[in-house]
């Protein structure tokens, strides 16, 4: 399955962003950085990526994960993910980046106390 996105904004500054299929590097990568990039320009401060429909993620998207939430920090924000399935969880084991971003079994649970 191709890369798809979409975007639901919850308020001015918080907004769920849904990847589904492979989020791995090429041409769809690029839009999705770009509609991060588009929401941080816009304001937002606090962006929960929902994996639960995600197959796989390469170095790539987790670069880009790790930037935004890196982004989001230095603006007083913050990055949630919700819902990343055994390999992706697998992922952010071995790279060490389950201590450095905010990861949450379900996106109801990433939502709680995620103030808009």
């Amino acid at each position: 399955m191709h890369l798809e996105t979409e975007i639901s904004e919850l308020s001015p500054t918080a907004a769920i962003f849904i990847i589904r299929g492979r989020f791995s590097l090429g041409g769809q990568m690029s839009v999705t950085q770009g509609q991060i990039t588009g929401l941080l320009d816009k304001g937002m401060k606090k962006l929960l990526v929902d994996l639960s429909d995600a197959e796989y993620i390469d170095s790539a998207a987790l670069g880009l994960l790790v930037h935004t939430n890196g982004a989001l920090l230095s603006r007083g924000g913050e990055l949630r993910v919700a819902a990343p399935n055994d390999r992706v969880r697998g992922l952010f084991k071995m790279t060490h980046t389950d201590s450095m971003l905010k990861v949450y079994p379900d996106r109801q649970s990433a939502l709680e106390g995620f103030d808009a």
